[in-house]
């Protein structure tokens, strides 16, 4: 093309087309959001976690230091009956298949439940990990499994002051993007930090050392289902 033509806003514009962008909306639709619940359950799913473990494997390293960490955290892990619970902020529900999410009490129940079914357990042969972004949440867990409880304390949550004032929010205002931890912290530049990324790597690195795990629709837990593709997962459904 001559300079004027490359100058000929017409000439450019005749055989372009506006730009897209193929998200996993497009791309992989069960790999994301309410559609994620489809994917737990498809027939494929087993041999899909067993592909993404191998890349993982091949490809993904932890810097030393966060490996020592993970380790050092999780080492009683091996010699006990391990189940995590992935808890979510109840504004998570926009994320959920039929706009419903499990409360922290059917958490605690399906765990009892869970431990009771593997018999012979002595009360030294298993342990609960937790992961959660509510601060209310591992005081419930503590409150029931007490010395049980495996759970990372330097975590950036949302505070019993937090979750409060949610609380006292419509249904409707509940269903809006604006109250999970990471939107609390995005709401003050001088908080920002890579550290809340790494808490979260770190809780699903924990709970794919786990022998079985309960979530509900999560792009961490469909991530912790790679990380360890023969760990048991238990979808917890809302109550009735």
């Amino acid at each position: 093309l001559s300079v004027t033509d490359m100058n000929d806003t017409q000439l450019l514009d005749r055989k372009c087309c506006e730009p897209e962008t193929p998200w996993n909306e497009r791309r992989e639709s069960l790999l994301t959001y309410i559609r994620a619940y489809d994917l737990y359950r498809s027939p494929s799913f087993r041999k899909f976690r067993r592909q993404y473990h191998s890349a993982l494997r091949e490809h993904v390293r932890l810097l030393p230091h966060f490996a020592e960490e993970i380790e050092s955290s999780t080492a009683s892990f091996e010699s006990k009956f391990m189940i995590a619970a992935h808890v979510k902020h109840p504004s998570h529900v926009i994320e959920q298949p039929g706009g419903a999410l499990a409360a922290t009490t059917t958490y605690l129940d399906r765990i009892e439940a869970e431990i009771a079914r593997q018999a012979g357990l002595q009360s030294s042969d298993w342990g609960v990990f937790l992961a959660t972004d509510q601060d209310s949440v591992v005081l419930e867990f503590e409150e029931r499994f007490g010395e049980h409880l495996h759970v990372f304390r330097d975590v950036r949550r949302t505070s019993l002051a937090d979750d409060a004032a949610f609380r006292k929010l419509s249904a409707s205002e509940r269903a809006q993007p604006g109250y999970q931890v990471q939107h609390l912290v995005a709401q003050s530049p001088q908080d920002w930090s890579v550290r809340m990324a790494w808490e979260v790597i770190r809780d699903a690195l924990a709970m794919a050392r786990c022998n079985a795990m309960l979530h509900v629709v999560s792009n961490v837990a469909t991530a912790v289902s790679y990380l360890n593709p023969d760990l048991q997962m238990i979808f917890c459904e809302p109550d009735s």
